[in-house]
């Protein structure tokens, strides 16, 4: 007998252990679909960096030292595109990326804006535009398109943009089958032990296991993956991947906090069963000591 419960205790522990991984894994796959998966996660990450505005000022810089060498002031130059029109470009630029959309997207209005600025500012100042200094002034609003084009863009998207379809597709595929697994494990859990506090307590220690994992493990990653030092630019692209880092890294606390209020919950109920145990225990005490009175 003794061994058949030591047995059950073993085989418990072995599945408790098993449904702690598949909460785990659920809680990895949670956190892709969030975050990699979602367009809305990359948009928020570009706006907490400042990703759109040092895009912008970047920019800006350029065209003007494009002007000075040109000799069209630095106001005219700066009025070529705007904060608001770069963050626009960039988000349309998040949705083609996560469409599969993999051209090239071309800028024409910034061009067009540009060589409208340029002529407007030479016919303030008098200035006949001929045949030479408009070819100049085409290459200088061309140079601004491209600039911007180069700019304004999600890096790689060429590339990762046909393996984000399939990932998204997979990552939803995976969260069904193990949560399927997860709800059999628990089932599997739940049967081995036939008091209500047994299961209580083994069902707390998976989702106690979850709950620390999702926030010790990316702690630790966090620490030792040092984005900062990447070779990458231009700086500014740097800083953004660091902050969108950061947002994935983030994102666990969120599971954690769920899998650590499930596991609070179910030890609740597993001390106030304890406790109206131990009371009934008193009581009948009491009623056999009144007994033994009589």
């Amino acid at each position: 007998m003794k061994q058949k419960i030591n047995a059950r205790g073993a085989l418990t522990a072995l599945v408790s252990w098993v449904f702690s991984l598949l909460l785990v894994l659920l809680v990895l796959l949670g956190v892709l679909v969030c975050t990699a998966n979602n367009p809305s996660f990359l948009k928020s990450q570009i706006l907490e960096s400042g990703y759109h505005r040092d895009v912008w000022d970047q920019l800006d810089q350029n065209y003007k030292s494009y002007g000075n060498a040109g000799g069209i002031p630095e106001n005219v130059m700066g009025s070529i595109i705007t904060e608001d029109q770069v963050q626009r470009d960039l988000f349309s630029e998040v949705d083609r990326f996560y469409s599969g959309e993999r051209t090239f997207q071309q800028r024409p209005e910034v061009s067009a804006a540009a060589l409208a600025a340029i002529e407007e500012n030479l016919a303030q100042r008098g200035i006949e535009i001929n045949d030479e200094i408009r070819a100049g002034i085409q290459d200088l609003a061309n140079g601004c398109q491209l600039d911007y084009e180069n700019y304004v863009r999600i890096p790689l998207a060429g590339m990762l943009a046909p393996y984000l379809h399939n990932l998204r597709a997979v990552s939803w595929a995976g969260m069904a089958a193990l949560g399927v697994l997860a709800l059999a494990a628990l089932w599997v859990l739940l049967a081995l032990q036939r008091s209500g506090p047994a299961r209580l307590r083994w069902t707390i220690y998976s989702f106690s296991a979850a709950a620390l994992f999702s926030f010790a493990a990316p702690a630790a990653a966090r620490l030792s993956l040092e984005v900062e030092r990447l070779n990458l630019e231009p700086l500014i692209l740097r800083h953004m991947l660091a902050v969108y880092v950061d947002g994935v890294f983030f994102s666990f606390v969120y599971f954690g906090l769920l899998c650590a209020v499930v596991a609070a919950v179910l030890l609740y109920a597993w001390l106030r069963g304890r406790k109206r145990y131990r009371a009934g225990l008193r009581r009948q005490a009491y009623r056999m000591e009144e007994n033994d009175e009589v």
